[in-house]
């Protein structure tokens, strides 16, 4: 399945905008762009926040389609839609006019930085949660090992976001069929929804159901690790991500597309997800 015109242009557009937002961020946090410097990027970056509300909308109405038989996602997507206009639209008004007022000091400065680094935050989950929905409407099912899996998968380079590690036993022969992309995606989530609910050692477990269905389930790592003599558990690292409202709706969505069932548990403290 080809992504429409539409959505691509939408996205494109909206990847622009939090890439201006994320320039600002490096701009506040750098201590070599001095006070007086600073206000003479702020027009650049409203003018960036007006546009993105627009892109957001856009993007809004392109994404429709992905989700036009599952009205529970839709909504919920909107719902993140909305408040993502929200913080970019009240990150404007904070903007606007300030290149007026001089140097911008310290305290200031320090304000502005975690607003500007928090919406920024936000944004990019926004996308992540977009591209999720995305790939399960494009998956591509195959065979693939989940250890082999992840060994191959990227680990996180430089990034402003706070890594998070995660030990997975497996306790099942791991090969499955499903799309790697939206598996990785979905693991990925489950382990930065469960960090959020202050889970400081998440554990994954990946087991067989009754049902010989796959089970992978991210929880408090207690007790010790279950692993075969002689052989070394997987270690991923996820990004430790903001969380958005109705995040989990779509997730839950994405996934149903493609056959996945996603449950949170015990307030998001435990995540199951079943292949």
């Amino acid at each position: 399945m080809i992504q429409p015109e539409g959505l691509t242009d939408a996205l494109g557009a909206v990847r622009e905008g939090v890439a201006c937002i994320e320039n600002l961020a490096q701009l506040l946090g750098s201590r070599r762009v001095g006070p007086r410097q600073l206000p003479h990027a702020l027009p650049e970056v409203q003018a960036g926040c007006a546009t993105l509300v627009s892109s957001l909308s856009a993007l809004e109405v392109a994404m429709a389609d992905q989700l036009a038989n599952d009205q529970e996602g839709l909504a919920g997507l909107r719902t993140m839609l909305a408040y993502a206009s929200t913080q970019v639209s009240e990150l404007h008004a904070t903007l606007e006019g300030r290149e007026a007022k001089g140097a911008i000091d310290t305290k200031e400065r320090l304000r502005l930085e975690g607003a500007v680094v928090r919406v920024a935050g936000e944004l990019n989950t926004l996308l992540r949660v977009v591209d999720l929905v995305g790939a399960a409407a494009r998956s591509k099912t195959t065979a693939i090992d989940l250890g082999d899996m992840l060994e191959q998968r990227r680990p996180l380079r430089r990034s402003p976001l706070t890594p998070v590690l995660a030990v997975m036993e497996l306790w099942t022969t791991p090969m499955l069929v499903a799309d790697a992309r939206v598996v990785l995606e979905l693991l990925e989530f489950a382990v930065a929804t469960v960090v959020r609910a202050g889970v400081d050692s998440p554990r994954i477990v990946v087991e067989r159901g009754a049902d010989e269905a796959m089970v992978i389930t991210v929880a408090e790592l207690v007790g010790e690790l279950k692993v075969e003599p002689g052989a070394t558990p997987h270690v991923i690292d996820v990004a430790r991500r903001a969380g958005l409202p109705e995040e989990g709706t779509v997730i839950r969505a994405a996934a149903r597309k493609v056959g996945i069932s996603v449950e949170m548990r015990e307030g998001g403290r435990s995540v199951v997800i079943k292949i």
